[in-house]
């Protein structure tokens, strides 16, 4: 699910609404995250591209 203007959701809020998805499985995509709750999510990924306009994904955090 792609979740955009994550800004304008209180942080309280937020927190609630990935917990919710995360019980049902449900996985979030969203683009810069709030560094205050970076702890919130489980998994976070740098892309970018490359010159021959590949996209690569690096790893940035991963939450057991």
């Amino acid at each position: 699910c792609i979740l955009d203007e994550v800004g304008i959701l209180s942080p309280a809020y937020l927190k609630e609404l990935i917990a919710y998805a995360n019980n049902k499985q449900i996985r979030f995509i969203n683009g810069a995250p709030d560094e205050k709750l970076v702890s919130t999510y489980k998994r976070l990924y740098m892309l970018s591209t490359d010159a021959q306009h590949r996209t690569i994904v690096r790893k940035l955090v991963s939450q057991s």
